[in-house]
C-alpha cells in the first residue's frame, strides 16, 4: 500500500491547533469557576456546592490534559482534531489501521517526546529518521500519513459535523474521475471480490482496507467519505465502473 508520510512541519501544526483547542476547551471549564469564585468567595463557593459539581470539573480536565490523545486516536481510528483539519492519521508501520497498544505507547512515550520544552525530544528524533517519526513512533510502531497534505478544513465545519465529513452518497461515485484508477487497480478490486467470500471477516477487513486507501487518495476521498467501509466501497466502486461501461 502507498501513502504520503507528514512532515514534521504538519505535525507540529497539528499539535497545536490541539493545544487550542484544549486550551479553549480548559477556558470554558474554568471561566466560570473563576467568576463565581471571585463574587462569591472561595470558602463560600465550595461550601454551597453539591460535591459532584466539584468532581465534573475536575475530570473534564483530567480528560482534557490527561487522555485526550488516547481517546481520539482511539475513537477516530488515528485522528485527533487537529490531524483531522490538516488531513493528517496515525497508522502502523504495516500501513494498517492503528491498535490500541499501539495509540497507548505513542501516547505513553509523548512525556518523553515533549521533553525539555516544546517537543524538543520529539522534534528531533522525527528530523533524524527517514519517516519523519518521533520517539513514540518508533516504540509503538506507528507512522503519520497525509491523507490531505496541505489542505486545513474549517473549524467551524468539524464542530458542526463531529463524526467527519458528509459520507459519500450514492449520486457522489457518478462525479468520481475513475480515470485516476488503472487497470491493475481494478483487477485487484475484482480479485478481491471474487475471492472474498473465501476469506474470514478480519483477512477480509485488512484487505480491503489495503487496496481501497491508495484509490481513496487519488480519488481525493478520505475513509471518513466511506465511512471507513471499505469493502463496501470497493464492491460500489465495481458496479460503478461496470455502469459506465454499459453506458
Amino acid at each position: 500500500m502507498t501513502y504520503t508520510l507528514a512532515g514534521p512541519g504538519s505535525r507540529f501544526l497539528a499539535l497545536l491547533l490541539d493545544s487550542i483547542l484544549r486550551t479553549l476547551a480548559t477556558l470554558v471549564i474554568l471561566l466560570p469557576i473563576v467568576l463565581v469564585v471571585g463574587l462569591t468567595g472561595f470558602t463560600q463557593w465550595f461550601q454551597g456546592l453539591a460535591p459532584w459539581l466539584v468532581v465534573v470539573p475536575i475530570v473534564g480536565l483530567v480528560l482534557i490534559w490527561g487522555v485526550y490523545f488516547l481517546l481520539f486516536e482511539t475513537l477516530w481510528n488515528g485522528q485527533t482534531p487537529g490531524k483531522r483539519m490538516l488531513g493528517l492519521r496515525v497508522l502502523r508501520d504495516q500501513g494498517l489501521p492503528v491498535d490500541f497498544r499501539a495509540v497507548v505507547l505513542r501516547n505513553v512515550m509523548r512525556l518523553v517526546d515533549a521533553l525539555p520544552w516544546l517537543y524538543a525530544v520529539g522534534g528531533i528524533c522525527s528530523l533524524l529518521n527517514d519517516e519523519n517519526k518521533r520517539l513514540g513512533d518508533m516504540v509503538a510502531g506507528t507512522i503519520v500519513t497525509a491523507e490531505r497534505a496541505g489542505e486545513l478544513q474549517p473549524l467551524v465545519a468539524l464542530v458542526a459535523s463531529p463524526l467527519g465529513p458528509r459520507a459519500l452518497e450514492p449520486e457522489d461515485l457518478a462525479l468520481l474521475d475513475l480515470h485516476q484508477l488503472q487497470e491493475e487497480d481494478w483487477y485487484a478490486i475484482e480479485t478481491y471480490l471474487k475471492r472474498r467470500p473465501e476469506l474470514d471477516p478480519g483477512t477480509a477487513g485488512r484487505l480491503s482496507w489495503q487496496i481501497a486507501g491508495p484509490l481513496l487518495q487519488r480519488l481525493g476521498l478520505t475513509p471518513e467519505r466511506v465511512s471507513n467501509r471499505f469493502d463496501a466501497f470497493l464492491e460500489e466502486l465495481a458496479e460503478e465502473y461496470q455502469r459506465r461501461e454499459v453506458l
